[in-house]
């Protein structure tokens, strides 16, 4: 069964047409665009499983889940995944830290 999920289409439809038709024919794309967010996804993921004390542990852990991205990569449905782009995933790291401080 196809998985639709609404923050892909929103942007293969606000971004290229041509990505949006590949999606719906079940083709390869390229997931790089979405480093950034998995990476902040994953921070909040590992603070709500446990909490860090403090601002100091905080940011540590923010950074173990980021490097963890650049060099083991992700599962996604149970599939592994590439690593996330280091950039990508320091400022998905970044951008959580935002949020939760």
């Amino acid at each position: 069964m196809k998985h639709w999920h609404s923050t892909t289409l929103k942007y293969l439809t606000d971004h290229c047409p041509q990505a949006l038709r590949w999606y719906v024919d079940g083709k390869p794309y390229s997931r790089d665009v979405f480093g950034v967010g998995l990476a902040a996804h994953a921070v909040l993921q590992a603070f709500h499983d446990q909490r860090p004390p403090d601002e100091e542990a905080a940011t540590v852990m923010a950074r173990k889940v980021a490097e963890g991205l650049i060099a083991e990569g992700y599962q996604f449905r149970g599939k592994p995944q590439p690593p996330v782009k280091p950039d990508d995933a320091l400022a998905g790291a970044d951008l959580a830290m935002r949020y939760i401080i």
